[in-house]
């Protein structure tokens, strides 16, 4: 990976998901898709609800600069 940016990104993008983990209400790491960093989740349970959803989305938008 020797994209210009691709250093800034990748710590950009680890810097959320520690201060995710660190706020203990979501959990995600980082992966790369197709050359670009991206947050990696998974709902598979076929219990998961909107609200399971919306909470992981509230837990975004809290430790987004």
């Amino acid at each position: 990976m020797s994209r210009p940016g691709i250093g800034s990104a990748r710590a950009r993008l680890q810097a959320l998901v520690r201060a995710l983990r660190d706020a203990g209400e979501v959990f995600m790491i980082p992966s790369v898709h197709e050359g670009s960093w991206c947050l990696r989740t998974a709902f598979s349970n076929w219990r998961t609800t909107h609200e399971n959803v919306e909470r992981v989305m509230r837990a975004l938008v809290a430790v987004l600069p």
